[in-house]
């Protein structure tokens, strides 16, 4: 019997995370085109580069944007995460969910992620692959840091998330192993 798409809510990323995209759309590029004016002094030079800081609000929109749509999905495929460019799916099967908990990174540090592989961290929100303290490789979705889901992958990865209702996705992934 075929599953419905069943989405799970990510935590909203907090105030800072949101600072970040404002900061790097509209403040930084006005302070560097003023930096740009004084540093010309009258010549046209400053022009160019100020046509790079155009793009300063576009990566910001982008930014953005993809922290507040995020989403985790659980259908007949898998575990679904959507992000930019292309989403993640995680067959079921490759879940070790014998081992998958809910954590508190405060307490378990060796949880925390360390390194950026790849992806995006800003003061509260961290998605991508990143290595952990304890030095195992991780897909996150963090916006918090308690209450987190830890889902063990077979392979050794983990999957860590940041979720309104952890407990709801756990449950959900043992129901549909069994």
């Amino acid at each position: 019997m075929a599953m419905n798409e069943q989405n799970f809510e990510i935590v909203p990323p907090g105030k800072l995370a949101n600072l970040f995209p404002l900061f790097m759309g509209l403040v930084l590029p006005l302070i560097l085109l003023g930096v740009l004016v004084v540093a010309a002094q009258g010549s046209r030079e400053w022009q160019d580069a100020a046509r790079a800081t155009v793009l300063l609000p576009i990566i910001a929109g982008i930014l953005a944007w993809s922290m507040h749509h995020r989403k985790l999905s659980l259908s007949d495929v898998g575990l679904k995460v959507r992000w930019l460019p292309w989403p993640l799916v995680i067959p079921v099967a490759e879940l070790d969910l014998d081992k998958a908990r809910l954590v508190d990174l405060a307490r378990e540090t060796e949880l925390r992620p360390y390194l950026k592989l790849t992806g995006t961290r800003l003061p509260g929100f961290r998605s991508g692959w990143f290595w952990l303290r304890d030095r195992r490789r991780a897909y996150v979705v963090l916006t918090a840091d308690q209450r987190v889901l830890l889902l063990p992958k077979r392979d050794g990865q983990l999957l860590l998330f940041s979720l309104q209702r952890p407990d709801a996705l756990l449950d959900t992934l043992r129901r549909v192993a069994r």
